[in-house]
């Protein structure tokens, strides 16, 4: 299994949500440029894909529950904040990002997973 590039912020995104809704700001407006994300990525990501593509891999793309076409979110209206520092996601941000993958790999069960069953 390999994974694409995960988006990093140029920010610490906990500091700068709480500037923002310190000013009652859009939390979910928060975030990277897609397109900035997309084009500094490209190497990497196309390296990535090959080196799956050789060895049968599964690829799995972060960018695909972090990111819209405009911006790569930092914080979601229903799950919280993401990240816990500019490259990092939190606790939050890998179960929404990686729940599909966690679904497909153990068919919905979180025994032994963080803050799953025990």
């Amino acid at each position: 299994m390999l994974f694409k590039q995960i988006p990093i912020m140029g920010f610490a995104p906990p500091a700068r949500l709480a500037e923002v809704a310190e000013q009652n700001g859009d939390l979910a407006a928060v975030g990277l440029d897609a397109s900035a994300f997309a084009a500094r990525s490209a190497r990497y990501n196309a390296f990535i894909e090959r080196l799956a593509a050789q060895n049968s891999a599964i690829l799995v793309n972060p960018a695909d529950s972090l990111c819209d076409a405009a911006l790569c979110h930092v914080w979601r209206r229903k799950t919280g904040v993401l990240y816990i520092d500019h490259e990092h996601l939190g606790l939050t941000g890998v179960r929404a990002t990686f729940a599909p993958l966690i679904e497909q790999l153990y068919g919905g069960r979180s025994e032994g997973l963080p803050g799953g069953s025990p």
